[in-house]
């Protein structure tokens, strides 16, 4: 209860005044976390504990602890391997970590289910192109030309 009245704190303070309740949200879902468990099964077992992952995820990625976004996330994608939602945020965060080869796979299986011109389809092009272009420049300008 008091990690969702946070976050409707954080939501409601101007942009100015998120960063202190964010670090504030992330040592409590890192808690909540701590209690209702990260791995696996866990994670299977319990909808709480996927929502304090992904909450947990967010608010690192937001603090700008981008590797640790994506180790949470890869967490979720081991229960959920197909979910949109996981999948995009999984590699934005390893995009922003630079963990490329990781990004790239996410992309893939991510574009591999979206609807070609989609809006979120643009967006995992672009991500692509941004690893693509840090770890083969060739074959990022044959995904350009696709376009």
């Amino acid at each position: 209860m008091v990690a969702n009245a946070l976050d409707q704190q954080i939501r409601e303070a101007p942009a100015s005044g998120r960063q202190p309740l964010q670090v504030q949200a992330y040592a409590n879902y890192s808690r909540l976390v701590g209690l209702l468990g990260s791995t696996r099964d866990e994670l299977a077992a319990s909808k709480n504990a996927q929502i304090a992952v992904s909450r947990l995820a967010y608010y690192a990625a937001e603090l700008g602890k981008a590797e640790e976004a994506a180790k949470w996330l890869d967490q979720l994608l081991q229960v959920r391997p197909k979910d949109r939602r996981y999948l995009q945020r999984a590699a934005q965060a390893h995009v922003q970590a630079r963990q490329d080869a990781q990004a790239l796979q996410h992309l893939r299986t991510l574009l591999a289910g979206l609807p070609a011109g989609s809006a979120d389809w643009y967006e995992a092009k672009y991500y692509q192109l941004e690893a693509l272009s840090r770890t083969n420049v060739e074959q990022a300008k044959k995904v350009f030309r696709q376009f």
